[in-house]
């Protein structure tokens, strides 16, 4: 079950920032943005536009020029340094690099996923095989990533970003470069997520691949501003 955020607040609120690229270049421009828990999320936008940025900003990889970052109730950019290990183990990131741990099998990188949000014993290894099995990986459980294809190397980072039912799930890209089957595989992960009470928050270039999900809701950053856009 989710933790979720308390008394109404928002899972995820950004109040006018803006954010300035090391060479000068101004992405976000007074960016204001406010999603509420058990929201699916589908951020669109021009390349360059920065919705990597707005990744980063909520995974506090980033801050801004000015303004505030509030995810899950904490003020990321005062958050003292003891309480960010605690934050991030709330979250689940699929990246575009995907950060998989190359030197353990498919197995090892889901137990460890669950091994750093301090859940081990019979409870992870029951969730370890429920997460192989929704990720149509129990017959490769034992092999390296390296092994694995494009199609299953992602459904892998999906299934470590779900590992610990975290409270909000960040994926930038997550259908790049896949073949419909692995896409559907892919959104359908992510959509059950947010069915179980996980906030989602999917950067893409192609929305469409997210028509199939029912609570899905669409916005475009473009010149710096987040505005929703229609279905």
């Amino acid at each position: 079950m989710m933790g979720g955020t308390s008394g109404g607040e928002p899972a995820v609120a950004i109040t006018d920032c803006s954010f300035v690229y090391p060479n000068g270049r101004r992405v976000l421009e007074h960016l204001s943005w406010r999603l509420s828990p058990g929201a699916f999320a589908v951020l669109t936008g021009p390349t360059g536009a920065g919705k990597t940025t707005v990744i980063r900003l909520l995974l506090r990889l980033a801050l801004p020029e000015s303004g505030e970052v509030y995810v899950l109730g904490e003020d990321l950019i005062r958050l003292p340094a003891r309480r960010r290990a605690e934050l991030r183990r709330r979250i689940g990131v699929v990246g575009q690099d995907l950060s998989l741990l190359n030197d353990r099998s498919v197995e090892q990188n889901l137990r460890l996923a669950l091994a750093v949000r301090g859940k081990r014993g019979r409870a992870a290894a029951r969730r370890v095989v429920q997460l192989l099995q929704e990720g149509k990986l129990m017959h490769r459980r034992h092999d390296l990533p390296t092994h694995l294809s494009g199609g299953e190397r992602q459904r892998l980072a999906v299934a470590r970003a779900a590992a610990g039912f975290p409270d909000l799930v960040l994926a930038d890209e997550p259908t790049a470069h896949l073949d419909p089957e692995n896409t559907a595989a892919v959104t359908h992960s992510l959509s059950r997520l947010q069915t179980a009470g996980s906030t989602v928050i999917v950067v893409t270039h192609t929305p469409s691949h997210f028509e199939s999900v029912p609570a899905a809701r669409y916005f475009r950053l473009h010149k710096g501003s987040i505005t929703e856009a229609p279905a």
